[in-house]
C-alpha cells in the first residue's frame, strides 16, 4: 500500500493552493486529536506521519517518543493554516485549533503559553460557521 507521499504533486490542478493549504492543515488536526487522546490513554504510541510508510516497514517503528512535540506542531500548523471561518458547520477552523493547542500546553504544564494562545481564542474565537465565542 502506497503512502500518501507517494501521491505529492499529482493532486488535481484544479485544487486551488488555498485549498491545498487548508485540507492538510485539517487533516494535521485530526492527526492531532487523535494522538492527543492516544497519548492520555497510552502515553506512548507509534507515531506515523507522512515520512513513514508499508515498504519501509511501519510495523518496526517504536513507541519510545514523546508525542507532545508531534501533536504541538500539528496543532501549531492547523492554528496558522486553518480558516477563521469554513463554509460546513463542524469542520475545524482557527479557532479550534487554537483552543486544542492550548489544551495540549496545559496537559504539559505550560500555562505560559497556554494563557497566550487561550487569550487569542477568548479575544477572536470563532464558530466554524463564524458566530464569535460566548
Amino acid at each position: 500500500m502506497p503512502c500518501a507521499s507517494a501521491f505529492a504533486g499529482k493532486a488535481d490542478p484544479g485544487v486551488s493552493t488555498t485549498d491545498k493549504q487548508r485540507i492538510e492543515a485539517e487533516g494535521k488536526f485530526l492527526r492531532a486529536h487523535y494522538y492527543f487522546e492516544l497519548k492520555k490513554i497510552f502515553n506512548n504510541t507509534p507515531y506515523i506521519d507522512e515520512t513513514v510508510d508499508y515498504a519501509t516497514g511501519i510495523a518496526k517503528v517504536g513507541n519510545d517518543k514523546d508525542l507532545w512535540p508531534m501533536i504541538e506542531a500539528d496543532l501549531l500548523f492547523a492554528y496558522n493554516n486553518l480558516p477563521q471561518t469554513q463554509s460546513a458547520a463542524g469542520r475545524a477552523n482557527k479557532w479550534a485549533a487554537g483552543a486544542y493547542l492550548g489544551k495540549a500546553y496545559l496537559y504539559q504544564k505550560k500555562y505560559t503559553e497556554a494563557k497566550a494562545v487561550f487569550d487569542q481564542v477568548i479575544a477572536g474565537g470563532k464558530t466554524a460557521s463564524g458566530v464569535t465565542y460566548g
